[in-house]
């Protein structure tokens, strides 16, 4: 299985020196595109050819709190999948002495779908051989869908803006998959106030945020806990495109207290 080895630095951490979770979505997918470099055609020649991946949902565990300078091992795997779902997942331990730990600290699932570049073409899995990269079971980090209730949409309030930019941009001419992540938890106050961490994410993409485009986000007051989830209470949130009032993504983020120093 692919792996490589990391060591957390500033700008993945906050100011109590956890991992914040951008910081380790980041670090996944580098893993992810570094299995693609090492073991058959890469991201950039996929692109050339006129192909893009598209993250279309992620689920994110974040099983223990992770520090700056902590070393991690990642690993990341393409799993079996059908139709037009590309099974994905990614995980982090714990290392240190350069030897791994035995528990998943992080655990990352993802789906994505193939598409034109041009046209935004869905494509199926039959139209790329990804055959020589090292496949493994799929791992859930959260089962089912994520569903935001009627009342839950109601209780939904705008609270920021943003115009998505220059330094929001990838390669794919979009607001990357990981900057979301951050301009949410930018809106909550325990993670400003630095009591909380966050345990779980989970994201459903729908339509690309584009420079130009203003991003409206859309937050629920605070919430129990979802059932089963490694949270302590959690926050709902949509973002809404202003120039066409079409959903980017749907988001659920859950927290748990930082532990005691």
């Amino acid at each position: 299985m692919y792996q490589q080895n990391y060591k957390l630095r500033t700008y993945d951490c906050d100011k109590n020196k956890i991992a914040k979770p951008s910081g380790l979505l980041q670090e996944t997918q580098d893993c992810g595109d570094g299995q693609m470099e090492s073991e058959g055609l890469t991201y950039i020649e996929l692109f050339d050819q006129g192909k893009a991946f598209m993250l279309s949902r992620l689920d994110m565990n974040i099983k223990e709190e992770l520090h700056y300078r902590d070393e991690l091992t990642t690993r990341t795997w393409p799993c079996p999948s059908r139709r037009a779902t590309f099974l994905r997942n990614y995980a982090m331990w714990r290392a240190e002495g350069g030897q791994t730990k035995d528990d998943i600290a992080v655990l990352v699932s993802t789906q994505w779908t193939l598409v034109g570049v041009e046209d935004r073409k869905l494509l199926t899995v039959d139209d790329v051989d990804l055959s020589q990269y090292t496949h493994d079971e799929y791992l859930e980090a959260a089962s089912g869908k994520l569903k935001i209730s009627k009342d839950e949409e109601a209780s939904l309030t705008c609270v920021a803006q943003h115009r998505i930019s220059y330094t929001d941009s990838d390669v794919n001419g979009h607001m990357n998959n990981t900057y979301y992540v951050d301009y949410l938890c930018d809106q909550i106050p325990e993670l400003e106030e630095g009591t909380h961490r966050v345990s779980t994410v989970r994201v459903h993409f729908s339509k690309e945020a584009v420079v130009g485009d203003t991003m409206e986000i859309w937050m629920s007051p605070k919430m129990a806990p979802r059932e089963g989830a490694d949270q302590e209470f959690r926050y709902l949130f949509r973002t809404i495109r202003k120039s066409d009032g079409q959903m980017n993504i749907a988001c659920e983020i859950g927290l748990v207290p930082v532990k005691a120093v």
